[in-house]
């Protein structure tokens, strides 16, 4: 499409103009002021039409647009349109097949009514009973509230429970309450047997001892234990307990874990409880030895690492022994002074206790052991 430009016309006409000027200028007909007056009036004149040329091609582009946008509104129109139809005529389709299902739905005559609910009652009460079992459950009441239409026909009392779709002012709808109860039996034990003790027989003489008291073998199952491979450790039902003849008996029997003894040797009395604690085994007898190495350093373990054994094995440890050191004399000396000559002596600083005294302050008055006194290093010093 065109854009529009100031034309030759104008073009011209503006040239024109700076002609004649220039000649009234070599003519001397026209004065320095004016002529400047003058170039600046044609230069805005000039300005002012390429102005309005970028203007009108600006309202040119956005009346293009706007008319654009109008034609695919106009296509986003008819498709709603034509999608609204359809959608109108889906829910006309909806709306007769309803009125068709509603005219074909039967009426419940008021002993079929409550025949279903004992149906159900009946069903609901066998599925909770438990066959093998000697509780018997039972339903002791139920409060039942029905919403629906009575109507008379045939001289018959007619139920009819509103669905879902039905749409019924709620003073056409009547409220039947009625309370359903039952009597409670008690359990008949005389078809009840004495399941049997299985703990501590193997797998097959769990099995005989169960089909020979005339139950079946459930299933086996297995469970960590320190008792010997196979033995039955635990049963459901339990023993001593009654269930119906022919119940199946499930049983667990033992399945035995070996575990590798980890080396320990080196490593400290406290680090070396804690390795064998998570290894699933157990601290056995703890005893000392004199050697060079440091007290409470694990020198000896009764199992060597690397050997394969059952969980909850005991592993003896045998660890450096500590020394006997003597007391050194601390009355009379300073308390830093005290704990520097404790430490020296391989022992442990213990309790402080101060008490008013004419010596100097922190000065030492009693100790506990006396110096001179022999005792395992690592002991306190009060």
């Amino acid at each position: 499409m065109n854009r529009y430009r100031y034309g030759k016309d104008d073009m011209t006409f503006i040239t024109n103009l700076r002609q004649n000027l220039e000649n009234l200028r070599i003519a001397k007909e026209i004065d320095e002021a004016s002529l400047i007056e003058v170039r600046n009036t044609i230069d805005n004149v000039e300005v002012e039409l390429q102005n309005k040329d970028t203007l009108i091609n600006e309202l040119r582009n956005n009346t293009n647009t706007i008319i654009s946008d109008k034609i695919v509104l106009e296509q986003e129109n008819i498709v709603l349109s034509d999608q609204i139809a359809g959608l109108l005529e889906e829910k006309a389709n909806l709306e007769n097949n309803i009125q068709i299902l509603q005219q074909q739905r039967a009426q419940i005559p008021s002993k079929n009514l409550v025949t279903t609910f004992r149906q159900s009652l009946d069903s609901m009460a066998g599925q909770l009973t438990e066959p093998e079992s000697k509780a018997d459950y039972i339903i002791s009441s139920m409060n039942v509230k029905l919403k629906t239409n009575l109507s008379l026909k045939d001289d018959e009392l007619q139920f009819q429970l509103p669905k879902p779709d039905d749409i019924i002012p709620p003073e056409n709808l009547s409220t039947i309450e009625f309370t359903i109860r039952s009597t409670p039996k008690e359990p008949d034990l005389s078809e009840y047997i004495e399941v049997p003790d299985l703990t501590g027989m193997t797998h097959d003489e769990a099995e005989y001892a169960i089909t020979d008291a005339g139950f079946k073998p459930g299933t086996t199952s297995e469970k960590n234990s320190n008792s010997p491979q196979g033995m039955v450790i635990d049963q459901i039902p339990s023993a001593c307990s009654l269930a119906i003849p022919g119940a199946a008996i499930d049983i667990t029997v033992s399945k035995i874990i070996n575990i590798e003894v980890p080396n320990i040797v080196g490593l400290d009395i406290d680090s070396g409880k804690e390795v064998i604690i998570n290894s699933q085994l157990e601290v056995g007898e703890i005893t000392e030895q004199s050697s060079k190495s440091t007290s409470g350093t694990i020198l000896i373990q009764s199992i060597e690492d690397g050997t394969t054994v059952l969980v909850g094995t005991p592993v003896d440890i045998v660890i450096a022994a500590r020394e006997a050191v003597e007391v050194p004399g601390l009355i009379g000396k300073k308390l830093d002074m005290a704990k520097y000559l404790i430490r020296s002596a391989k022992l442990v600083p213990g309790n402080i206790v101060k008490q008013d005294s004419t010596e100097k302050g922190d000065t030492v008055l009693e100790q506990d052991p006396p110096a001179g006194t022999m005792v395992l290093e690592g002991e306190s010093v009060n």
